[in-house]
């Protein structure tokens, strides 16, 4: 009697180095033992809010199974390659400028505060 054991390859995403939006980072696709996968179609899906996201395809694997890709949007999104999925976070490469006008307005009160609180003081009988 002849047994066949059939095992289902698993594709391992690699990113290197981390995901920044604008940068380029090289996304390595391989087997469980380590061997390049060429010719996989590399798909994203990004996760815009709780409920919405975008998926769409940013390319296929060299002979190497590398591909060179830059994030376009900061954030949450998952990586896959067939059935196998990555999770991945999509960093700022600059804070946003929203954060910066933030940080400037509450920095911009709390030294107010200190200046009000510091002249009420000598102020007081």
């Amino acid at each position: 009697m002849l047994w066949a054991t059939l095992a289902w390859a698993t594709d391992i995403i690699q990113l290197e180095p981390p995901p920044v939006i604008g940068q380029e980072s090289t996304l390595s696709v391989t087997d469980a033992d380590g061997l390049p996968r060429a010719g996989r179609t590399v798909r994203i899906t990004y996760r815009k809010r709780l409920s919405t996201t975008e998926d769409r395809a940013i390319g296929l694997t060299d002979g190497a199974g590398q591909l060179r890709w830059t994030p376009e949007a900061a954030g949450a999104a998952e990586l896959a390659v067939n059935n196998d999925r990555t999770p991945i976070s999509i960093g700022w490469r600059f804070p946003p400028a929203a954060t910066l006008l933030h940080l400037s307005i509450l920095s911009l009160a709390g030294a107010l505060f200190a200046v009000w609180g510091s002249s009420r003081r000598s102020w007081s009988p």
